[in-house]
C-alpha cells in the first residue's frame, strides 16, 4: 500500500558569493572570546555574537557564584539569607546547563533581533571547515533577546582557527 504527504512550506537558499557582504569572517576566534566578535557597523542593527571557550564560562560562572555569594552574606537576618540562599539556587539551575561545555567546546551568545544569520561555520587559517565532535546545540533566553549556540569538536582548536559568519541578504538568498 503506497500513502502519499504533502508538505506546504519555503525553502530558502543561501548562496553567499552572491554577495560579498553576506560573508563575514572573524580571524584569531580563540584570542577574542569573551569579546565582541562583530565591529560597530553591525551592532546598529542589534546584532551581538561573543564567543565563549570552557576556560571562559568556567571563570565566570566561579565569579558569578562569588558575586552572588557576598551579596547574600550582606543581607542582614534570616530572611536575607534565605533569600539569597533561594537566589543561588535559582541562579545556579538557570546557568548550569549553559556553562556545561566539554573541553574543546566553543558558546556562542548571540543577539540577532532581524534574524540576519544563516549559519556559523569554524574554519582554520586556510578556510578548511573544522568538522565538529557531533554535538551541537541551541537556546534561546527570551528575556534577554539571546540564543546561546554551542559547537562541540573532538580536537582541541587550532590558535588560528576563525569564525565564518553567513547571513541572509537580499542578494543572497
Amino acid at each position: 500500500k503506497a500513502t502519499s504527504i504533502s508538505v506546504m512550506g519555503q525553502v530558502t537558499i543561501l548562496n553567499p558569493k552572491l554577495d560579498p557582504a553576506a560573508t563575514y569572517t572573524v580571524t584569531d576566534l580563540l584570542a577574542q572570546a569573551g569579546k565582541p566578535l562583530l565591529p560597530a557597523a553591525f551592532q546598529k542593527t542589534g546584532l551581538e555574537i561573543t564567543a565563549m571557550t570552557k576556560a571562559l564560562a568556567d571563570k565566570m560562572k566561579q565569579e558569578k557564584a562569588a558575586a552572588e555569594a557576598q551579596k547574600a552574606a550582606a543581607k542582614p537576618g534570616e530572611a536575607g539569607q534565605a533569600l539569597g540562599q533561594a537566589f543561588g539556587k535559582v541562579f545556579e539551575s538557570m546557568f548550569s546547563g549553559f556553562f556545561s561545555m566539554g573541553e574543546n567546546d566553543l558558546l556562542f551568545v548571540i543577539k540577532d533581533p532581524q534574524r540576519q544569520i544563516a549559519a556559523l561555520q569554524v574554519v582554520d587559517a586556510q578556510g578548511a571547515v573544522i568538522k565538529t565532535g557531533g554535538g551541537r546545540s541551541m537556546s534561546q533566553d527570551e528575556a534577554n533577546g539571546t540564543t546561546r549556540y554551542s559547537m562541540s569538536f573532538a580536537a582541541p582548536l587550532p590558535a588560528n582557527a576563525q569564525l565564518k559568519i553567513y547571513f541572509l541578504t537580499p542578494k543572497s538568498a
